[in-house]
């Protein structure tokens, strides 16, 4: 069998303890003094080992790096599919045209890297925490639980962008560094057994910060709906779907800006920011000011007019006005041309935003705050990077239950649910739509509701249409066609990883 050095969890026990302490909320000891034989007594040394696995979300591509490049977020993801471009290209753009390699850099390479970090802080700690005498054991589990879900999260990113990758439950030394491959199947039961563990102990509360049962039931239906699971999927969803410990927020717009994210019984899982003086990310920045991921003209046309039907059909299109009467979430996801943006003006006296700097005529308005209007102000963005959230577990559970059963009533009612909140108020579905129709509007919806989370992209390759889609575009300005070939559904390990080996 193959055997994998796994270099990216080569790292010193502790090293994810002294990254981590510069975020942490419970930052006790000093930053330059811990050690395996000091460290692990006390219970506040636990929770500064648990929040140090925390510290490993805030990376690029996954979360949004603290006052470190490079800067990109879940936005970016958007932009190796039909819905965006990106000016910048970390290997999203790369990506986008068919450069997907072993040698590929940027997040083909980071992501590999940083989720088994991640991973080992995990291990860590699940290995560590029973050594400290005299903790509660049901904290110890609601413990064990956080980091098993984080565990997880972390191996949900590896087996869908790299299918079979080494599996790792113990702390990685230079004595057993070599780990063969396990199969991508073999991994999904791993995880389903973290977060069945998880979902037993984490507390059954809303979600402020640390992860709670919602969470863990959310993350499961995710994996399980992405593996084909059709039936477990939607059993899963349904504690959540029919629970009421979450609900839709009324606004959309809040979900994706600080001030609306405190307490919003929407957020199942966001990567959160608990920042020193300075210490801020970038989001605002990047995606405002840079206009380094922009909307195309394909996306902009899958929004339907407020009658629920699409452009072709609706008598409301007005190609004078084309952005009349449209879905009010084009509204809060994409400026248009002639959107007024009151950010004032930069050092060459241009307001903030010109459509003239973006080449497809669109930019971001979702994770970007209007009232930041200076570049300090840009610069220093607090907003939670949202992973998990009720809306995407509604149509996660609409989804499975129509390959399952058919567009029943609970498929119609989860789906209008998110049609429908207040801010959106887009008509329900029309009834009779056979399970193909329906199977198409929930595709549909997806792409719309979650656009520039994350999701759309593996929404792509789980429906083997990404292949399809993706070479339809030929971006604005450099006329450059994408590119998708079936090779590229899964990517390849990096190839510092391959070399070891030889």
């Amino acid at each position: 069998m193959k055997m994998i050095k796994n270099t990216g969890l080569l790292m010193v026990a502790f090293s994810f303890l002294l990254a981590a302490c510069s975020e942490s909320f419970l930052d006790r000891n000093p930053k330059d003094q811990l050690s395996e034989s000091t460290f692990w007594k006390t219970r506040q040394d636990a929770e500064m080992a648990l929040t140090g696995a925390y510290g490993r979300l805030q990376v690029p591509h996954i979360g949004a790096q603290a006052s470190g490049w490079p800067p990109p977020s879940l936005p970016h993801w958007d932009a190796m599919t039909d819905n965006a471009y990106t000016q910048h290209d970390y290997g999203f753009r790369s990506a986008s045209i068919g450069q997907i390699e072993p040698i590929s850099g940027g997040v083909i390479s980071d992501v590999y890297y940083s989720c088994y970090k991640g991973i080992s802080a995990c291990n860590i700690f699940l290995e560590k925490v029973d050594e400290i005498e005299g903790l509660d054991a049901g904290l110890v589990n609601q413990w064990k639980g956080e980091a098993r879900f984080l565990r997880a999260f972390w191996y949900y990113y590896l087996t869908e962008l790299y299918g079979d990758v080494p599996l790792v439950l113990q702390t990685q030394t230079l004595e057993n560094a070599y780990i063969p491959k396990s199969s991508k199947t073999a991994i999904l039961a791993e995880m389903l057994n973290d977060l069945n563990f998880a979902i037993e102990h984490l507390s059954d509360g809303p979600f402020s910060g640390r992860v709670v049962k919602g969470s863990a039931l959310a993350l499961k239906t995710r994996v399980l709906l992405f593996n084909e699971q059709y039936t477990e999927a939607a059993a899963t969803a349904e504690e959540l779907v029919k629970g009421s410990q979450f609900s839709l927020a009324e606004e959309y717009e809040g979900l994706f800006l600080e001030p609306g994210q405190a307490n919003n019984p929407e957020i199942l899982f966001s990567i959160g920011f608990v920042n020193q003086p300075g210490e801020r990310h970038y989001v605002d920045l990047v995606y405002g000011w840079w206009n380094a991921v922009l909307p195309i003209q394909d996306f902009v046309d899958e929004f339907e007019m407020t009658d629920g039907k699409s452009i072709e059909e609706s008598p409301l299109y007005d190609p004078d006005n084309p952005y009349d009467n449209r879905d009010p979430r084009l509204d809060y996801i994409v400026r248009v041309p002639g959107e007024p943006w009151p950010v004032g003006v930069n050092e060459a006296g241009r307001d903030y935003w010109d459509a003239s700097l973006s080449q497809t005529s669109y930019s971001l308005d979702k994770w970007v705050d209007p009232a930041k209007n200076t570049i300090a102000a840009m610069n220093e963005s607090g907003t939670d990077i949202v992973h998990l959230r009720l809306a995407d577990v509604l149509l996660m559970y609409a989804e499975a239950k129509n390959e399952v059963e058919g567009p029943g009533a609970e498929v119609y009612e989860a789906v209008n649910r998110v049609r429908t909140r207040p801010s959106v108020d887009m008509p329900p579905l029309p009834e009779g739509l056979s399970k193909e129709e329906m199977r198409n509007r929930i595709r549909h919806e997806r792409r719309i509701e979650l656009a520039f989370e994350g999701i759309y992209y593996f929404d792509l390759k789980r429906w083997k249409t990404a292949h399809i889609e993706i070479p339809k575009i030929i971006d604005t300005g450099t006329q450059q066609p994408r590119n998708f070939e079936m090779k590229h559904y899964l990517w390849p390990l990096p190839q510092s990883e391959v070399d070891i080996n030889d």
